[in-house]
């Protein structure tokens, strides 16, 4: 089976040479990369032809500054391979990441996640560490998996075919959250795989760091609408927290659904006490903590 690896790049710098080098020293023999320079000013996109012109399997696409999603959804348009992956061009792949992960997306399964070592700068390293395990279906995925606290493009490959007419929603950010759920409503079967490793690398311009309430609200809305088609007790804590972030950001508490669940004490108090409550509390006791609130997923 083919892959498609996508590597949107926007004023890289020194690092999308870390990047590539990991890419093109993969193992995996039937590899294409496209790399897509959104508007880059830096000499990034001169860098990507250079690449390409030592690389055969390189393309590049050049195109004006539109965004994430615009250079992923290029990259999407013009794909070859049976199966696709996203990097980020700050990031690396582990040696022999890609054959040891595509052997496993065969027969029905339809997408594979595999680990992910995070790299946060002035903090230990942490690691997304993932049983072997199959899951039946998208829902079954979400809760148990736990998918919603990790809902990254990159540390993933789908089936080419499942994201036909699928693309990432433009001018929105937490992009990837409104793109994986629309996916696992396709897959048959999703593998989650202990092999391979995709590096993470903290970036303090990043939007997890500088997200505001309008971020925060992108955020909070794609939870909302998966919540009215699924949801369990953590999923519906998780979205809680989001919701009470996105009040510490803005002052604005939102219409959240009430749904029944009680296993913690923040639920119990949501459920008894009223949503409005729960953010005065929260409030309340992150300014005694002297906390600043934080998007609840990247």
């Amino acid at each position: 089976m083919t892959l498609s690896v996508i590597v949107p790049v926007y004023n890289a710098g020194g690092l999308l040479h870390r990047c590539l080098q990991s890419l093109i020293d993969q193992d995996f023999p039937q590899l294409e990369i496209i790399l897509v320079d959104d508007g880059s000013t830096d000499g990034s996109g001169e860098a990507c032809d250079r690449w390409a012109s030592s690389h055969p399997q390189v393309r590049v696409v050049h195109q004006p500054g539109a965004g994430l999603s615009a250079a992923r959804n290029a990259g999407l348009a013009i794909a070859r391979g049976e199966a696709v992956t996203f990097v980020d061009a700050d990031d690396v792949v582990a040696p022999s990441t890609y054959t040891r992960v595509m052997p496993l997306l065969s027969g029905e399964v339809d997408m594979v996640e595999f680990p992910v070592l995070c790299e946060w700068q002035g903090r230990h390293p942490r690691t997304l560490s993932l049983p072997r395990r199959i899951y039946p279906d998208g829902r079954t995925y979400w809760w148990q998996a736990q998918a919603y606290s990790h809902t990254y493009a990159w540390n993933k490959v789908y089936r080419r075919e499942l994201l036909r007419g699928i693309w990432f929603p433009e001018g929105v950010v937490f992009e990837d959250l409104w793109f994986l759920p629309q996916v696992i409503k396709r897959c048959r079967l999703i593998a989650n795989t202990s092999v391979g490793l995709y590096y993470y690398y903290d970036n303090l311009d990043g939007i997890t760091h500088t997200a505001g309430a309008k971020e925060l609200k992108n955020q909070l809305d794609a939870h909302l609408h998966l919540l009215s088609e699924i949801h369990d007790a953590g999923y519906y804590e998780a979205t809680i927290n989001t919701a009470i972030d996105y009040y510490e950001h803005s002052g604005q508490i939102i219409n959240l659904p009430r749904l029944p669940y009680q296993s913690s004490l923040k639920l119990k108090i949501n459920r008894w006490l009223g949503f409005k409550t729960l953010c005065i509390m929260s409030k309340l006791v992150h300014q005694y903590l002297g906390k600043k609130p934080s998007p609840s997923t990247k």
